[in-house]
């Protein structure tokens, strides 16, 4: 027999690191909800037969003394096209609901899927539960088991980026990583600057999330030091070369090292305008938050000192340090970068409990970013 109860934050943090779950489904998220907007984090268990099937997070928010609605933050954390154990757990929400005076219930999920057939029949599975109002976003994620060798990793990003990876491998970057996001924080653009403080605060105030700024520098001295060193062996390449006496071979071979040699010039001159007697310069920063051993980053900021496909690099570096420090799941939606990406779909709907009050304060809502 399926029962649905409230549990505590301590049965709740114990149990929830078993699924594969969302930064929202952490209890510093609910945390930052309840500080901010004052909504009140509830933590439910459903059990059958005294073992636990699943968990669910939710905030109540009020609309009167007596009445609320309740927000399911990320989903259920079960397989959503398995329509007997999504039916059972509509349910007993419902339930739940009812007894604690709630309006309706605003559903929302992020689901990872690798086709659209999946999708569709978690749709089918909701309208025909009587969930109303479904709609839904699509982004691309993805998902890199941190686990594997960094070859591994590697070998599995697209080879067009790998090339581009590559070619970038002279430039010389360096991370640092920074608890502090008022140092940050006007680097990027169009954010809550107080969300993102609290969240900060909540996140480093719990043994098992955190939330810090990634830094990344290109360090123009190292930098230049590696392309000038390159200018010297070509201009040791070219002097050997008899210019007297040239073959068609030697013509191109001394054609193509001028050519590099003006490429590797162009850079030096480039960077050299950047350094401004700067050895180093911040020219990413990246919001990231952790529960455990999973990562997600939920925030970029890139400056314009270098090429735009610098971004790949760069997220290169963040990946090995994020591996070297122990996460093992990296989430992060940086586009057409990893062959092994997920469809992400982020649904939204709502289980009516009691019509009328519902129309009157559905437009009261408080803020859930």
């Amino acid at each position: 027999m399926h029962i649905l109860k409230v549990i505590n934050e301590e049965v709740y943090e114990k149990e929830i690191n078993k699924y594969n779950i969302d930064y929202k489904n952490t209890i510093s998220y609910l945390d930052l909800e309840k500080s901010l907007y004052k909504n009140t984090p509830i933590y439910l268990g459903l059990y059958n037969d005294n073992k636990l099937v699943t968990l669910i997070s939710l905030l109540k928010v009020l609309v009167t003394n007596k009445k609320n609605y309740l927000i399911v933050t990320n989903g259920y954390l079960i397989d959503n096209n398995d329509i007997n154990i999504l039916s059972i757990i509509t349910d007993k929400l419902i339930e739940f609901a009812k007894s604690i005076n709630s309006i309706y219930i605003e559903f929302n999920s992020k689901l990872l899927i690798n086709n659209s057939n999946d999708f569709k029949k978690v749709i089918t599975n909701l309208n025909n539960l009587n969930y109303k109002k479904i709609t839904s976003t699509t982004t691309d994620t993805n998902i890199i088991d941190l686990k594997q060798n960094i070859d591994s990793i590697y070998n599995n990003i697209k080879d067009e980026i790998k090339e581009i990876i590559d070619l970038s491998n002279d430039i010389n970057i360096e991370v640092d990583i920074d608890y502090n996001i008022n140092n940050y924080i006007d680097n990027f653009i169009n954010i809550d600057k107080n969300y993102y403080t609290r969240l900060f605060e909540v996140f480093n105030g719990n043994n098992n999330t955190k939330a810090y700024v990634i830094n990344i520098y290109f360090n123009i001295t190292k930098t230049l030091n590696i392309y000038n060193k390159k200018v010297k062996e070509i201009n040791n390449q070219i002097s050997i070369i008899p210019i007297d006496n040239l073959s068609n071979s030697s013509k191109e071979k001394l054609s193509n090292l001028r050519k590099k040699k003006q490429i590797l010039i162009d850079e030096i001159n480039k960077y050299k305008k950047i350094n401004n007697n700067k050895k180093k310069v911040i020219i990413s920063n990246h919001i990231v938050t952790t529960t455990n051993n999973k990562a997600w980053i939920i925030n970029n900021n890139y400056t314009d000192i270098l090429d735009d496909n610098i971004k790949y690099r760069i997220h290169f570096e963040i990946i090995k340090y994020l591996k070297n420090n122990n996460i093992e799941i990296l989430y992060d939606k940086l586009d057409n970068f990893y062959n092994n990406k997920y469809i992400e779909e982020n649904i939204n709907s709502v289980l009516i409990i009691d019509y009328i009050l519902y129309l009157i304060y559905k437009n009261k809502r408080k803020k859930m970013i």
